[in-house]
């Protein structure tokens, strides 16, 4: 009796299964995608703010000292020494502001080729502040008359 139970249960299941197993449709095909182009206009904009710092030293040996008349006599004593490199020859300035602009192009693919114009456009508006004249070269600026005093 158990054999005959337990076969009818293994028969029953395997017959409630098989219509499922009927109604799987086929695996349908992926289409690939499209192909990337390049084909088309753009356009875009750009929009940030600047600053900086900069410091004026000599490049070379070639910058001089030179003392203005009613200057002190320890200045004279300098008068046309050159100035060693990388010492300050102006007081530093900074800059900042804020700048922008904008560009648009078309672009055309065929095969394997791309080819397309662009332009575009931008405006920086930095202003700062600066000495325009040489400064006082301070002591211990490195001279050929030696360091000044």
């Amino acid at each position: 009796m158990k054999k005959f139970l337990l076969g009818s249960v293994a028969f029953a299941a395997l017959g409630i299964g098989a219509p499922a197993i009927t109604a799987d449709m086929p695996v349908r095909p992926v289409a690939a995608a499209p192909a990337f182009s390049w084909t088309g206009c753009h356009v875009g904009g750009v929009f940030g703010y600047e600053w900086g710092h900069s410091d004026t030293l000599t490049t070379t040996s070639s910058s001089t000292v030179l003392a203005l008349p009613g200057a002190p006599a320890a200045a004279l004593a300098f008068n046309g020494a050159t100035v060693a490199a990388g010492q300050p020859l102006y007081d530093g300035f900074t800059l900042n502001g804020f700048n922008g602009g904008g560009y648009a192009g078309c672009d055309y693919q065929f095969g394997v080729w791309v080819v397309g114009a662009e332009g575009d456009w931008s405006v920086s508006n930095k202003s700062g502040t600066g000495q325009a004249t040489p400064n006082a070269l301070d002591p211990g600026i490195l001279t050929s008359a030696g360091p000044l005093v």
